[in-house]
């Protein structure tokens, strides 16, 4: 596995920031950075793919849990449909997490040699998380949320629909706090704020 050295994580942090298909999210205590987390579009429509990592010395505190469903609950807000989360098989606390959020194993594959991750074992697991209008929609017709995801894409291929474009809607609860010191920052709020402004420069 290729190693990199600080220059090129500052290059591809940079990267992601300018990004427009990325939203990067950061979990802050204090003014000590715990975890950062990213949300691009996954390989398949009508949803996100998320990534997250908490620093050495963070983990078993709950600050995975906490970060996990802020990332979903913004990719579902921004219009996905799914939130997808790939974990390696080994990784067993971000296994727990995503069953303790409620998520859905949708399948396990190996690629050996993947150079994913510190644990890099080649063998993963799919978690899925559902928009609630699709859960309410699945159990009327009782199904499973992933039956509709793929008659979705189904419809798509023929031509029947369209896979909406997402967009990124400001955070209802504006910044979301675990306590007083722990905060959930977004690129998102920066790029509201500077659409703001903007308006307001054009506005006199």
């Amino acid at each position: 596995m290729e190693h990199y050295n600080v220059v090129d994580y500052l290059n591809l942090f940079n990267a992601m920031l300018k990004d427009r298909e990325t939203n990067v999210y950061a979990l802050f205590e204090g003014k000590t950075l715990v975890g950062v987390g990213t949300s691009t579009p996954a390989n398949r429509s009508f949803g996100f793919q998320l990534l997250y990592w908490v620093r050495n010395g963070f983990h078993g505190k709950g600050y995975g849990l906490f970060f996990m469903y802020n990332l979903i609950s913004r990719a579902i807000n921004n219009g996905a449909d799914y939130a997808e989360l790939i974990i390696d098989r080994e990784n067993i606390p971000s296994i727990k997490v995503a069953e303790t959020l409620g998520l859905t194993k949708i399948k396990e594959w190996e690629r050996p040699k993947s150079g994913q991750g510190e644990r890099n074992s080649g063998k993963f697991a799919a978690y899925y998380a559902f928009d609630h209008r699709l859960e309410v929609e699945a159990e009327r017709l009782q199904v499973e949320p992933f039956i509709l995801l793929q008659d979705l894409w189904f419809r798509e291929a023929i031509g029947e629909i369209e896979a909406p474009k997402m967009i990124t809607r400001r955070n209802k609860f504006g910044r979301n706090r675990l306590s007083q010191n722990l905060r959930f920052a977004s690129d998102e709020d920066e790029e509201d704020d500077k659409k703001e402004r903007d308006h307001k420069d054009i506005g006199g």
